[in-house]
This record gives structure tokens, sequence and C-alpha cells, in this order.
């Protein structure tokens, strides 16, 4: 299912759109800006969230990593 987004821009940029209409597809143009500007900062985000948690695990000891890796495979 699709919803529509409307948003305004000055005249100026409008009657440029509507100039290269024939050569530009400012729908999929636009849709497609979205998408990669949206998938960016879900990007940006998920690092925050690494890094965030990475924080909280710096006091690990040394060897935890190598002592749980072990652990789950001797468990199969």
């Amino acid at each position: 299912m699709t919803e529509i987004v409307n948003f305004r821009v000055k005249k100026e940029i409008k009657e440029k759109m509507n100039f290269y209409k024939e050569k530009i597809n400012w729908n999929e143009e636009l849709r497609n800006f979205i998408i990669k500007k949206i998938e960016q900062f879900e990007k940006e985000r998920i690092i925050d969230e690494i890094g965030n948690l990475l924080k909280k695990t710096k006091n690990l000891n040394k060897g935890i990593a190598e002592m749980l890796v072990r652990e789950d495979r001797d468990s199969h």
C-alpha cells in the first residue's frame, strides 16, 4: 500500500521541475532520495546503538569473549 506525501517548493523550483519533467521522473527521484536518506539515518542509529552497547561492556574481563565462544561451542 502506498501513501501520498506533499511538500512545498518555491515557485521558481516548480517551474524548473516542469521544464525538465520530460527528462526527469520527479516522483521516482524523490522516492529514491527519501529511501536512501532513511537508510542512511537507520545505519547511523544502529552504529550509535552498537557504540552505546560497547561502552557498557568495556569493563568486561580480558578473555571473556573467548570464554563465551568456547562455552557456546562446547554446549553443542
